[in-house]
């Protein structure tokens, strides 16, 4: 399916105290990045052309079953295809307005946006379209003069300038597109393409590739990459199908494009230098089926010492054996570089997360490399010099970290690990949570985020942390609980960049640390003087910077992590699993935030905490609500929701701070006792 790339036109009055009677509204007008002006002047009417037939009702299955709205402007305008979000009686629905002309660049006075009806669509009080001010979109591309139109002049002082005329309820545009279809529930794996739309885009992390199919000529895949810091990065396609890929600001604005440039001529190829922030990879062509990934910058040489090693990925079989079909399994490989022959070492680490995993490590290329893996400790598991070419290394392994060594003749190579799966896919990893390693080498991986929790046993217990940087960032390293700690942050060299035993709240410490791209290690132990106190701790690494302010738009919205009713009852406070934020301009400043679920049947319960006043819509993927609560005080959400992509919309009836936490357990349960699904009775 093709999801519009573009404009949206947002509801009017989303918030305060819920719809009222049936009318569907139509507010906010804007596309992506900076803008050299406001809308004034340039947007004139939004209206209904269509025709309703003779009972002036819409139905479904007649020649009165499209809905056709058009935007006039003052000005001409160039469209890449929009969404025109609308209501029809209680729920949302998306009309689609295609590119202008046939070119990118094709000015038009004027352009439609069609929509549909589908059975259980109903409303009987007619179409409205409300005079609102402008809210921002979900995506845009919308260009008056080769520049990008927003509201980013409309704040909300100027709120007034970025109006237009609305319409009273139109009595001969009602809906009413019959009983509504049942469906079988489809299974998302068999051929589904679950990457369309911005708001639906998979999350595309920096190495691990992610493999799509492009349906047919109007067919865009989306995904969403995160940056925590700024870096150079490559996006690139693989594989036999013909691509076409767009590099998209978290506001839709085109940041690059290609088509040619990647491996074999056909698929593309994309680097830039990119801050801190949400981006949009969209990849269009041919239909068949592609590998993408998105890399920093390779210098090619990895660390020296297993402290300061490079993380080398551990995939399933099942995903080499996809990425194989589709490309090349050198999407899956690290590169490294061999500066002198055989007194050069590169140290990769491998976290295995289950006991008895068959382990495949090997390097590729025309370099002569030799490979030893080794144990936490460093000692020797298995060993091969590859003769006159590449290594290969087999074996089992329980959980635990890795380390891999490679040597060898002056060159570049790669090498890729890969490991059996697990016997049961719901089958939990075996990695301890909450005892962690007192040295570098026997260190637990930390993300930036989610925090983790630790126990000091007393004075000569140390818990050591592995934080790897993709790019230039600010970072705040805190614990919090009963226990009185202390935090010594060391770069993956050795060398101590900060220490503190305070800054925290209570006993705890706070260190912020300006950070470049790279392995940094943070040490956890009983400060001098306390007389080696023990306890309980939970640690977090969050991005700095003093910034709380969130995206407004789904497409800018903030990563919300989804905790289990574990992590919420055992990590104390809770404060430590909120997202921190703050609203600057009552009834009309909106922090978006996007959920993703990974289980169907999960019950869902997303609150905020504080004491602002604060309210929230819970939207799908196409941005359709499903839950809203606007109570006193706080607010609280409490459902059960599928697999998928939601947005959590927050809006305060007052300015100042607050905080935002979701967490939820799938009521599907899972079943690895092995018994091949017999009964009782052995049938």
């Amino acid at each position: 399916m093709r999801c519009a790339f573009g404009l949206v036109l947002a509801l009017a009055d989303r918030f305060r105290h819920g719809r009222s009677g049936r009318a569907a509204t139509v507010a906010a007008l804007a596309a992506a990045l900076a803008s050299v002006g406001s809308l004034a002047g340039v947007l004139d009417t939004i209206s209904i052309v269509s025709n309703s037939g003779s009972d002036e009702t819409y139905s479904s299955d007649g020649e009165d079953s499209t809905i056709i709205f058009r935007a006039t402007w003052v000005e001409k305008v160039s469209v890449r295809g929009a969404n025109l979000i609308f209501v029809m009686g209680d729920e949302e629905r998306e009309a689609f307005c295609p590119q202008t002309g046939d070119c990118d660049t094709c000015p038009v006075f004027n352009f439609e946006c069609t929509y549909e009806v589908q059975p259980g669509d109903l409303d009987e009080d007619g179409i409205s379209i409300q005079p609102a001010s402008v809210r921002p979109p979900f995506a845009g591309s919308i260009t008056r003069n080769n520049s990008n139109i927003n509201q980013a002049t409309c704040t909300s002082a100027e709120v007034g300038e970025c109006t237009y005329a609305g319409l009273s309820d139109q009595a001969g545009h009602k809906v009413d597109g019959g009983p509504a279809e049942t469906e079988e529930p489809t299974d998302p794996g068999a051929g589904e393409d679950e990457h369309t739309g911005r708001t639906a885009s998979a999350l595309l992390g920096i190495g691990p590739p992610e493999i799509g199919t492009i349906d047919g000529a109007d067919d865009v895949d989306y995904y969403r990459i995160d940056l925590a810091g700024s870096a150079t990065v490559t996006v690139a396609t693989a594989g036999p199908t013909d691509t076409r890929g767009e590099l998209l600001a978290g506001n839709g604005a085109l940041i690059d494009s290609d088509s040619d440039s990647g491996p074999g001529g056909n698929n593309f190829s994309m680097t830039a230098a990119l801050e801190a922030g949400v981006y949009y990879v969209a990849v269009s062509g041919a239909p068949g089926g592609y590998a993408l990934t998105a890399l920093l910058a390779d210098a090619g040489d990895q660390g020296g010492t297993a402290a300061s090693s490079s993380l080398l990925t551990l995939y399933g079989a099942a995903e080499v054996a996809g990425v194989t079909a589709i490309g090349s399994s050198a999407l899956l490989s690290s590169v490294g570089s061999i500066d002198e022959a055989m007194t050069d070492l590169d140290y990769f680490r491998i976290d295995v997360p289950r006991d008895g995993t068959d382990v495949t490590v090997r390097s590729a290329g025309s370099t002569d490399t030799a490979g030893r893996l080794l144990d936490s400790a460093l000692a020797e598991v298995a060993a091969e010099d590859g003769g006159d070419g590449n290594f290969r290394i087999e074996t089992m392994l329980d959980a635990g970290t890795y380390y891999l060594e490679v040597m060898g003749e002056t060159g570049r190579y790669r090498v890729i690990a890969s490991g059996s799966d697990p016997d049961c896919a719901c089958a939990e990893e075996e990695m301890a949570a909450g005892d962690h390693g007192g040295t570098d080498e026997t260190s637990t991986l930390m993300p930036i985020g989610p925090p983790l929790t630790g126990e000091i046993a007393g004075a000569d217990d140390a818990d050591v942390f592995r934080i790897d940087l993709a790019g230039n960032a600010t970072v705040v390293f805190e614990t919090a609980g009963p226990t009185d700690t202390m935090g010594v942050l060391r770069s993956g060299a050795g060398e101590e960049l900060a220490s503190a035993d305070s800054g925290g709240p209570a006993m705890n410490f706070g260190i912020s640390a300006e950070l470049a791209p790279g392995v940094y290690y943070l040490e956890v132990s009983a400060p001098p003087g306390s007389g080696g106190a023990a306890g309980s701790y939970a640690v977090s690494a969050q991005l700095g910077g003093g910034d709380t302010d969130h995206g407004d738009t789904a497409g800018l919205s903030t990563l919300l992590p989804l905790y289990s009713q574990d992590d919420v009852d055992n990590i104390k406070p809770q404060a430590l699993l909120s997202t921190a934020a703050v609203i600057d301009a009552a009834e009309t400043d909106m922090d978006v935030f996007r959920l993703d679920v990974p289980e169907d049947i999960t019950d869902v319960t997303i609150r905020s905490a504080g004491t602002l006043d604060t309210f929230a819509r819970l939207r799908d993927a196409s941005q359709m609500e499903l839950e809203m609560d606007d109570s006193d005080g706080a607010f609280r959400i409490e459902t059960t929701l599928d697999a998928g992509v939601y947005y959590v919309e927050v809006g305060g009836h007052e300015t100042g701070r607050y905080r935002v936490l979701a967490w939820g357990d799938s009521q599907v349960e899972c079943d690895c006792a092995g018994d091949g699904g017999e009964d009782d009775d052995g049938s």
